[in-house]
C-alpha cells in the first residue's frame, strides 16, 4: 500500500409439490390437490418476520414435513454455484423441524427449504422465500460499485489456516492481525484459524510458495528483506499461488501472503489516523482477491491509505463477491489442476 498517493407476524408458506411424471408443474398441482398419494411430500415453512437483521442475530426457519422423521435442508442461492446447502437436519417423528439461518457474515440471502425425495416419498418438495439481509450495523461510505477483483478467491467452504511471522512483530500487533481477520471474516464468510508463528519472511524471493503448514502468512519485514517495501510502500499483499477451479473464470487461491514494513510510521491499533489496522485490512483485502479502486478514496482498497478503519460500501460489495455468498470453489478433476500453478504478482 502506498501511503502518499496521496409480515404480518409470520408468513406461512405451504408448498406441496406433487408433480406427476411428464406433467407440467401447474397441471400437477391442479390434478393432485386433495389427493392422499402416499408418495407425495407436504412441506410447510414459516419464514422470518424481518427482511434485515444485524450480524449475529438469531434467525430461524421452521415448519413441518410429511412422512417424518425426514431430512430437511436449508439452502441459499450462491452467485456462482446456484443452490448450496447451509444447514440440514432430520425432522422429529411428527415432521416438525427448525433450522438456524447463518448470520455471521454480511450478505443478502435468498433462501430455500427442501425435503429431498426418499424411498417412500418418490417426490420431494421445496419452498423459496424472498431475501434476508445481514447488515454491518453502520453506514458504509462511498459507492457499492467501487471495487475491483483480481480473479482469484479462496474456497469459502474450507478453513484458511494462517501464521504470523514471529520475528520483527511489533508490540500489540498479533491481536491487530486477529482483529483484522475477524473483520474480513464478517465481510466475507471466510473462516480463519491461527496456527502459531512462523520464521518465514513473507514475499521474500522463492519462499513465497511455501507458508509452512499454513495457507496465509502475515508478517513484518525490513526493506532489505522484502525489496518491494522500499520507498513509499508500507505494505504488500496478495496471492502467492493459485490453480484453476471448476468455475469458469475463477482461480482458486491456495496460498497468500501479507508483508508490512516494520519501519512504517502507522499508529498501533485501529481508529483515527493512519493505523496498522488499516494497513492490515488493505493488504489482507489483496490476499483474499480484491484489487485497488482508484476513484473512490472512501474505500479501504483505495490505492493510497486514507485514514479509514472500516470497510466502505465498495469494499463490502467486493468482499461478498470473493466470499461465502459466491459459493464453494474447488479444483476440477479431483485436484489434477495442481500442475497448472499460477503465481500472480503482489500488490502494494
Amino acid at each position: 500500500m502506498a501511503r502518499r498517493l496521496g409480515r404480518p407476524a409470520a408468513l406461512l408458506l405451504a408448498a406441496a409439490l406433487l408433480a406427476a411424471g411428464g406433467s407440467a408443474p401447474a397441471q400437477a398441482g391442479a390434478e393432485r390437490a386433495g389427493r392422499t398419494d402416499p408418495s407425495a411430500t407436504e412441506l410447510t415453512v414459516v419464514w422470518p418476520d424481518d427482511a434485515a437483521v444485524p450480524r449475529g442475530a438469531r434467525v430461524t426457519v421452521s415448519g413441518t414435513v410429511s412422512g417424518g422423521p425426514r431430512e430437511v435442508v436449508l439452502q441459499h442461492r450462491s452467485r456462482q454455484r446456484g443452490w448450496e446447502t447451509l444447514r440440514a437436519l432430520t425432522s422429529d417423528q411428527d415432521g416438525a423441524w427448525s433450522l438456524a439461518v447463518p448470520t455471521t457474515w454480511f450478505t443478502t440471502h435468498t433462501l430455500r427449504v427442501r425435503a429431498p425425495e426418499t424411498v417412500s416419498h418418490d417426490e420431494g418438495a421445496a419452498a423459496t422465500n424472498g431475501r434476508l439481509a445481514v447488515e454491518p450495523g453502520y453506514d458504509p461510505l462511498g459507492l457499492a460499485a467501487s471495487f475491483t477483483l483480481s480473479g482469484y478467491r479462496w474456497n469459502p467452504c474450507q478453513v484458511i489456516a494462517y501464521r504470523v511471522r514471529g520475528r520483527r512483530l511489533p508490540s500489540g500487533a498479533l491481536p491487530e492481525v486477529k482483529r483484522a481477520l475477524r473483520l474480513v471474516a464478517q465481510a466475507t464468510g471466510l473462516r480463519f484459524r491461527y496456527r502459531g508463528t512462523s520464521r518465514q519472511v513473507p514475499w521474500r524471493d522463492d519462499e513465497a510458495a511455501d507458508v509452512r503448514r499454513a495457507d496465509l502468512l502475515i508478517g513484518w519485514a525490513t526493506e532489505r528483506e522484502v525489496p518491494t517495501l522500499r520507498g513509499n510502500v508500507a505494505g504488500v499483499g496478495g496471492v502467492t499461488r493459485g490453480v484453476w477451479s471448476q468455475v469458469p473464470g475463477q482461480l482458486l487461491i491456495t496460498d497468500g501472503m501479507v508483508a508490512l514494513d516494520v519501519d512504517a510510521r502507522a499508529a498501533a491499533g485501529f481508529g483515527a489516523g493512519w493505523t496498522r489496522g488499516e494497513l492490515l485490512l488493505h493488504e489482507i483485502g489483496h490476499a483474499v482477491g480484491l484489487g485497488h479502486f482508484f476513484a473512490d478514496t472512501a474505500q479501504i482498497m483505495a490505492y493510497a491509505t486514507r485514514d479509514r478503519d472500516r470497510f466502505g460500501a465498495g469494499d463490502l460489495a467486493g468482499l461478498r463477491m470473493v466470499g461465502r455468498s459466491a459459493g464453494c470453489l474447488t479444483e476440477p478433476d479431483g485436484g489434477l489442476a495442481r500442475s497448472a500453478v499460477l503465481r500472480p504478482a503482489p500488490q502494494v
